[in-house]
């Protein structure tokens, strides 16, 4: 059965655990995503602790889908994305395209005369299409113990010539593949360097993508759960726009100004702001939280649900900790209206950038708004730094 190298295992450091004198640079995180390719580069200074070196979110010229079919054009896009930020080589740690990777959660039966390996193919046989010679498959083993039989893991499976035309297309873009990964790793990668992960104490990392939205449940440094769910920013903004009888663009640039709800505590630039216009906005902002109250809710049943299912799958361990990642994260308050509307805190994460964000005069330009598309990308641009110090 083939493995993908490394997908679950901890980050390994490429980088001298002594005193760095120099600044340490790690691989390029690549994310070839929906509507941007995403390039993360992190370093580490003498001071021990991760800045962002450059990044950068290319749109696509062409369509996606003519783009990963021609190296000569993929290439060309990535040069103009290095020449406009300070990336240093052209090594990258680079993750499976969602729409070529399925995790599943299998249940297998495992003794001591039937390795893991063997379950677990067994499990799958009846589960893909074709052979299973033909895919690329790694698992993580979630719940089960050595005096049990039944076990659970998560499988992430992929068909290998995919695998292999999507390093091919890269090495022949001009880039050398140090890692390859799935989204998860990625995610929990990044969460685990912006808090202290509890062994025995579960998160669940909510991203909200465009079309679809993910939920990742991890305990500690281990990956748990991961699945797709049918929600994501177009339909609420499209659904709001059409009641409203507005541009979808008009109804972000309206809920990243306003957000959702009125604001908690005093608002940025209350005290210079009229009262009529203080409260205009407040209104605009109740209204956006009314209107997209129903498509929510069908995300919070989609949460309620995996937190079901996970407690179930580790023998009742609870979920303490839920962060918000992705588009929508960018709306002021939407953290404080999910966590209304779960019963629990909700913390909201707009950029994946910020605890790497540096002080010193040198800091690269951050123009622009927070890039919540750059959240896989950072993540896989942590890997090699295992033993980082926080911000």
């Amino acid at each position: 059965m083939g493995r993908l190298k490394q997908i679950f295992k901890s980050p390994f450091s490429r980088a001298s655990h002594s005193a760095l004198i120099q600044e340490s640079v790690g691989p390029i995180g690549l994310e070839i995503g929906l509507e941007y390719i995403n390039l993360v580069q992190l370093s580490r200074r003498y001071d021990s602790k991760l800045y962002v070196r450059a990044w950068n979110s290319i749109p696509y010229e062409i369509h996606r889908d003519a783009l990963m079919a021609s190296p000569k054009d993929l290439k060309a896009l990535l040069e103009t994305g290095f020449k406009c930020a300070d990336f240093k080589g052209r090594s990258v740690v680079t993750v499976i395209p969602a729409d070529e990777l399925k995790i599943m959660t299998v249940t297998y039966q495992s003794d001591a005369q039937k390795n893991n390996d063997e379950a677990i193919v067994t499990a799958l046989s009846d589960r893909v299409e074709g052979e299973l010679s033909d895919y690329v498959v790694d698992y993580l083993p979630v719940r089960g113990s050595m005096q049990e039989t039944q076990h659970t893991a998560m499988v992430a499976i992929a068909k290998r010539d995919k695998v292999i035309a999507y390093l091919e297309l890269l090495r022949r873009a001009g880039l050398e593949v140090g890692e390859l990964e799935i989204g998860p790793a990625a995610i929990r990668r990044l969460v685990a360097s912006m808090t202290n992960p509890i062994e025995g104490e579960g998160a669940l990392v909510i991203n909200c993508g465009f079309q679809q939205s993910y939920l990742t449940v991890i305990s500690g440094q281990r990956l748990l759960l991961d699945e797709e769910v049918d929600f994501g920013e177009a339909s609420v903004v499209t659904s709001v726009a059409e009641t409203l009888e507005m541009t979808t663009d008009q109804i972000r640039t309206q809920l990243l100004q306003h957000g959702i709800g009125t604001a908690s505590g005093d608002r940025s630039g209350a005290k210079t702001e009229a009262p009529s216009v203080a409260n205009c906005r407040d209104q605009i902002a109740i209204t956006l939280k009314e209107l997209m109250a129903p498509k929510l809710m069908k995300l919070v049943d989609e949460i309620n649900r995996v937190l079901i299912y996970s407690a179930s799958e580790t023998h009742g361990e609870q979920v303490k900790r839920i962060y918000l990642i992705g588009s929508i994260a960018r709306w002021p308050r939407i953290d404080e209206f999910l966590s209304q509307l779960l019963g629990m805190t909700v913390i909201g994460i707009p950029d994946p950038l910020l605890p790497f964000r540096q002080s010193a005069e040198d800091t690269p330009a951050f123009d622009g708004e927070p890039a919540p598309q750059l959240v896989i990308a950072t993540g896989l641009a942590l890997r090699g730094f295992e033993n980082h110090v926080r911000n």
